[in-house]
């Protein structure tokens, strides 16, 4: 089930949304797109992980070692996760455009899953697209953004785009 939620985004402003109501709390997926947005802050990373981020820029090394299933949780419809409700809403309005306009469903025109990675503390100021687990991740505005790139529509639709060109 689906239930009407409130957030503000990485630019202040007052966005609404759908979130899945789960028994006692709700998350930041819809079942129907398949989206999930995961908190990557809360992750630890091993040096080894670290080292290999940085030097290949592969996210897939380390995203293939991690668990990334559950989605983003909050007790009340009242979100305060700017970075996740911004990718949130941008991946569901885009995932909708794909579908309008082009009639594909998801990165593969088969409604495969879409996990977005948020806060990433190893990312800073980039957004990717991971070709081999159809993962976004995004990091925090750091020194070079004011804001972190998965507030602009069009970075997301950009790295979006990188799913599809990947199917």
């Amino acid at each position: 089930e689906m239930e009407l939620c409130t957030g503000k985004d990485v630019f202040g402003q007052t966005r609404e949304f759908e979130a899945y109501k789960a028994i006692e709390t709700y998350q930041l997926k819809d079942p129907k797109r398949d989206i999930s947005i995961i908190e990557g802050a809360t992750k630890t990373w091993t040096d080894d992980e670290k080292y290999f981020a940085n030097k290949w820029g592969d996210m897939a090394i380390i995203l293939e070692r991690r668990n990334f299933a559950s989605a983003i949780e909050n007790k009340s419809t009242i979100w305060d996760n700017p970075q996740a409700v911004s990718s949130y809403v941008n991946l569901c309005r885009i995932y909708d455009w794909y579908q309008v306009h082009l009639n594909r469903d998801s990165f593969d025109g088969k409604s495969g899953a879409i996990r977005c990675v948020v806060n990433t503390r190893f990312m800073t100021d980039n957004a990717a697209y991971s070709p081999f687990n159809d993962f976004f991740l995004t990091g925090p505005a750091y020194k070079i953004f004011d804001y972190p790139p998965c507030g602009a529509l069009d970075t997301m639709a950009h790295e979006f785009t990188h799913g599809v060109f990947e199917h």
